[in-house]
């Protein structure tokens, strides 16, 4: 293709009286587009499937429930961690998060909340879908080194974009510069009722008879108690781009690009916040240990730089005193390369670092963590520290780990794209 279009700029340039710096390639992006309906006509239960794109991890009792990123999400019996089974891929368009309370599944696909019945994991129905309590935006395509253009052409208010055609064009300068589009970000206790375990990325969260949905910015609430009626009963704006959800004790800790936001479950029903924690703009999933905060911040890209218009910030961790939960105070900083999720478990901390790997960490010193042990063979994305052991989402597929020591872990199965 590269070769192709040089010589077609070539034969531009041969064939003009304009200079060749008149001319550039544009990378354009058309987009393909599903309306409400045929989305929701899409949602179906199929046989299992292998995974195209790894989403996020989520864990109830032998379940093991691995996103497939805006395709849908894959159900494993992974009673046996060594050897999971695949049991059947639920195909939801839009679809990013996940949670469930008791045998019921708790999905979003793109404007709508999805309720399933996982009780009898070889019919697995479909039971409820609450319409438009989501609000759609569109995920633009990350910018890349050419200059970009959208065709917009296609979308209307009722048009989902499910995706994004690729192409390159060379064009001249002059007739393109004033309808040029820089493409960048848009603003992912429980009663008698068990609910599971996602990992630090999860954008949703049950406390009692109540799911926390966070959008780019605001805080939903819905009751859940009866299960097949959700029911949305606050809707609370938290900042501009809110990006994760974790729960310690009667406390909501949202880590977002531009800081950690905390708020008081006690009352569930009514979210309250306390107080903040603000950094520089970057993406931000944090968990909590005991008084501690762990906050990772990944620069770069989409995450301090979305519109391409100022310097990329070095990534790194950020952990914080949350003992006096109205004032949390920094106790230290750390640099790191890529990272995404975390995890805690007793004196261990794990960190995802993308590109470099999986890092576990000894954090009984906050002030001088040591860096036990680095596992490069996955770009690593996020992780749930089980008591038994240790699940990993990565680019390459999902892995799992027992600990073999309080130091160290090692590989008993992998699920690979």
């Amino acid at each position: 293709m590269n070769r192709f279009l040089s010589l077609v700029f070539l034969f531009l340039i041969a064939c003009s009286t304009d200079n060749k710096d008149d001319f550039e390639v544009y990378e354009l992006f058309s987009p393909i587009v599903m309306t409400m309906d045929e989305v929701r006509a899409s949602v179906a239960i199929q046989e299992p499937q292998e995974i195209q794109v790894t989403g996020k991890i989520y864990v109830k009792d032998n379940l093991l429930l691995v996103g497939d990123e805006k395709r849908g999400i894959h159900i494993f019996d992974n009673s046996q961690p060594a050897s999971p089974i695949k049991l059947s891929f639920l195909a939801i368009p839009g679809n990013h998060d996940m949670e469930m309370r008791g045998n019921y599944l708790y999905a979003d696909s793109y404007k709508d909340l999805l309720v399933f019945d996982l009780s009898d994991l070889t019919n697995v129905d479909l039971l409820q879908r609450e319409q438009e309590v989501f609000p759609y935006t569109v995920e633009y395509p990350e910018p890349g080194d050419l200059p970009q253009e959208i065709q917009w052409d296609s979308i209307d208010s009722n048009s989902i974009v499910v995706g994004w055609m690729r192409s390159k064009e060379i064009r001249k300068k002059k007739d393109y510069e004033d309808d040029l589009i820089f493409v960048g970000a848009v603003a992912d206790s429980a009663g008698s009722e068990s609910t599971g375990q996602g990992g630090s990325l999860a954008r949703f969260k049950i406390v009692s008879h109540y799911l926390y949905a966070l959008d780019a910015s605001n805080l939903k609430v819905f009751n859940i108690s009866e299960p097949l009626n959700p029911l949305k009963v606050s809707d609370k704006y938290v900042t501009w781009a809110a990006e994760t959800l974790f729960l310690r004790a009667n406390h909501l800790f949202v880590g977002s690009r531009d800081g950690v936001y905390i708020y008081d479950v006690s009352v569930p029903q009514n979210p309250e916040y306390i107080s903040e924690f603000t950094h520089a703009t970057m993406c931000d999933p944090v968990v909590v240990d005991e008084n501690t905060a762990y906050v990772t911040l990944r620069g770069g890209n989409l995450c301090n730089n979305p519109w391409g218009d100022g310097p990329s910030l070095n990534s790194r961790l950020d952990i914080l005193d949350v003992s006096d939960i109205e004032n949390p105070m920094p106790i230290a900083n750390y640099t790191l390369e890529n990272p995404y999720g975390l995890g805690v478990k007793g004196d261990l901390l794990f960190i995802c670092d993308g590109t470099a790997g999986l890092k576990i960490y000894n954090k009984s010193n906050a002030k001088s963590l040591q860096l036990l042990s680095t596992h490069t063979q996955m770009e690593a994305y996020d992780v749930i520290p089980l008591d038994s052991h240790l699940i990993l989402i990565a680019k390459e597929g999902v892995f799992q780990f027992e600990y073999e020591d309080e130091n160290k872990i090692s590989l008993i199965s992998k699920l690979v794209l």
